[in-house]
């Protein structure tokens, strides 16, 4: 996140406004750095917040801006400053975002425009000229060209997504000349937004850019302009940090088929919302982060996301609701031949709060949904819906009996619950079962089907 400038430490003078530093008054000088630890702000001498330690015990005070000026004329907003340390004659402080640009800037202003890059989208947004080349082949071939193409991802009366992509050209004089590929999204909005809706948009590019590729495309870095024509860059504390990347085998959907279809797929995920929204937000870092966790706990995630999506595909699954009627209708009828009245009313309420399909009936109404792949997944569409309905509880109420569960059988039925989930998001965001069940094919998770086969 952020360039290389951003992460060294620098030395600023710090204050509660620009105004205040640029008259003097009351500024305290002091060390900021931004590494793998976060975002940090170090006071040698003084203390600029309240202490980290609270007497009265209302809790330690969070400045919800601090402004600095370094020595080389950078302006800097950090947001969200609390103090980490309880020495006495010194403070340090962390915060959850970095603003820095070349000048004062009003952090309440609305963004016109946000530019990101994302790492290693280039691996994946592989652009191709008119003749069918690749842009950096073709920036190589002719170095007269910019060395530079665009293409419009997504347009609407809102905003527009615009990817461009070429070379850089990197002077180490005396030594070497270096060319790096380089990949960027400009996202313009038609009338300005307030910083939080136009940071919502590009997270949700970034999730989707991490779904489609099948990597989490941590930021590289952002940078805004706002209503008043100033640039700045944005770095993030939590959330967006650069993370260990491996190539997968194959996208799940590669670059080409996302570009023919880019303005209806993202015209839906920017607008989903409900269990569909909720489920991508937690499939896309968890699933493809591909950080160490505890295996129960991975499985408590998919878990939590399969049954998310079950709940998505019963809105739009007319048959799952039928069912269920069908059902409760069956039980009103028995339940109307219990002699007992306060057992009678009793059953009454408990199918009275039965509203929607139970587990088991959403889990085999998303296994359907999904198609063909669903089998290549679990062979078996009832044992499947029996197995997670049995074994789901004992872990989300971590229950003893869940030492009988081997690793080795967690594992790839985590992994069957995760391939399941990408492949449910691919339909409700629009794709057939003919073209989850071929694009899925060639997917990175193939290898672990024939696993899943034996272990389901």
């Amino acid at each position: 996140m952020g360039n290389v400038s951003n992460r060294l430490a620098q030395w600023a003078k710090w204050g509660r406004s620009w105004e205040e530093l640029e008259d003097g008054r009351g500024t305290i000088g002091g060390v900021r750095q931004t590494d793998k630890d976060g975002i940090r702000l170090f006071i040698p001498c003084d203390s600029i917040v309240g202490s980290a330690i609270d007497p009265m015990g209302t809790g330690a005070e969070v400045a919800d801006w601090l402004y600095g000026i370094s020595d080389s004329g950078k302006h800097i907003a950090l947001r969200n400053c609390m103090a980490v340390s309880i020495l006495s004659d010194s403070q340090e402080l962390s915060a959850s975002t970095m603003l820095s640009g070349n000048e004062a800037f009003d952090i309440s202003a609305s963004i016109r425009k946000v530019s990101f890059g994302l790492q290693h989208l280039e691996d994946w947004a592989i652009l191709k000229t008119d003749n069918g080349d690749n842009v950096f082949q073709t920036f190589l071939k002719d170095h007269s060209s910019s060395g530079c193409i665009e293409q419009t991802w997504y347009t609407d009366d809102r905003l527009k997504i615009i990817v461009r992509a070429g070379m850089n050209l990197k002077c180490n004089l005396p030594a070497s000349v270096n060319l790096e590929q380089c990949c960027r999204l400009d996202i313009e909005f038609v009338s300005p937004e307030s910083y939080e809706d136009a940071d919502d948009v590009a997270f949700s590019i970034l999730l989707l850019v991490s779904f489609c590729a099948g990597w989490y495309a941590s930021l590289d870095s952002m940078t805004v302009t706002n209503c008043d024509g100033v640039t700045y860059e944005v770095t993030e504390a939590l959330g967006r940090k650069n993370y260990d990347w491996r190539k997968p085998q194959s996208s799940p959907i590669p670059y080409d088929v996302f570009a023919d279809r880019s303005q209806q797929l993202i015209d839906k995920w920017l607008h989903c919302e409900g269990d569909l929204k909720i489920a991508i937000h937690e499939y896309v870092p968890i699933a493809l982060l591909r950080r160490q966790s505890y295996l129960d706990f991975e499985y408590i995630a998919a878990s939590q996301i399969i049954e998310t999506l079950g709940r998505a595909v019963d809105e739009k699954n007319s048959t799952a609701s039928s069912e269920h009627n069908e059902m409760m209708a069956r039980l009103k009828a028995a339940a109307e031949n219990i002699e007992n009245e306060e057992l009678k009313e009793w059953v009454f309420g408990q199918i009275a709060e039965k509203k929607r399909p139970t587990l088991r009936q959403s889990l085999m109404g998303l296994y359907d949904f999904v198609g063909a792949y669903s089998k290549e997944v679990f062979s078996n569409k009832k044992k499947f819906a029996d197995l997670q309905c049995k074994r789901r509880n004992p872990f989300m109420h971590r229950r003893a009996e869940v030492e009988k569960y081997s690793d080795d059988y967690l594992f790839f039925h985590t992994k069957g619950l995760f391939m399941l989930s990408e492949a449910a998001i691919m339909r409700l965001l629009g794709f057939t079962q003919e073209e989850v069940n071929e694009l899925l094919a060639k997917s990175h998770s193939r290898y672990l089907k024939s696993k899943l086969q034996n272990k389901s």
